[in-house]
């Protein structure tokens, strides 16, 4: 089955050909995926140090040290 929404990896117009197209679009899109992957990853990262970094709250109570 191929068409729009499919769940098959495989599924396309080109993949069902095959060749070196069907290779290359394969290649093409697990780099996309790669990249918005990693991109997440960084993301996740730089939220993770800046919560280490932030000197606000007191993780033991989740309040406000300026407040006690």
């Amino acid at each position: 089955m191929s068409g729009f929404g499919s769940t098959n990896p495989t599924a396309g117009a080109i993949n069902e050909g095959g060749g070196s197209w069907a290779r290359k679009e394969k290649a093409d899109e697990n780099m996309y995926f790669l990249k918005q992957e990693n991109e997440i990853l960084e993301k996740m990262r730089q939220a993770k140090a800046q919560e280490g970094n932030d000197t606000t709250t007191d993780r033991r109570t989740n309040e406000n040290p300026e407040k006690k």
